[in-house]
């Protein structure tokens, strides 16, 4: 009987639902919630090669990634000459070499060596290029 009562002093309008259509208290507006996105090859691979597993080296016990596992044996296969890990290290190696050498040249602390005046350089840079060297190559 009190819900009637409550009910027939309540104004239903704009922004205002009657009560049985609102949410009722501790229920959620979505009790599923939003789906779950598929998760994608390329994540679960990174999520796999990050665990960690027990491995015994020269008798004594390490914990490592399989991540690192998986490079070891890479860096073995390549060292003790199967021509697919070769190839794999010599380009995998090539691809971090141009990524290192792009981000200095993009660095923000590259100095312009051909527009700085004298009183700019250090004294490593005037000895270097005193001595006919590139100071560039010091970055």
């Amino acid at each position: 009987m009190s819900n009637v009562d409550e009910t027939e002093d309540y104004e239903v309008g704009y922004g205002k639902p009657p009560k049985d259509g609102q949410f009722k208290k501790g229920a959620s507006g979505n009790p599923s919630g939003r789906p779950k996105k598929p998760a994608d090859f390329d994540s679960a691979l990174m999520r796999a090669l990050d665990v960690r597993e027990k491995i015994t080296e020269n008798g004594k016990a390490k914990v490592v990634t399989k991540r690192d596992l998986a490079a070891t044996r890479l860096a073995n296969e390549a060292a003790s000459g199967k021509l697919p890990a070769i190839r794999v290290v010599r380009d995998t190696s090539r691809g971090v070499q141009e990524r290192a050498a792009e981000l200095q040249e993009n660095s923000p602390n590259k100095r312009d060596y051909e527009n700085l005046k004298e009183e700019d350089l250090t004294d490593e840079e005037l000895l270097l290029i005193s001595h006919g060297f590139d100071p560039t190559l010091l970055r």
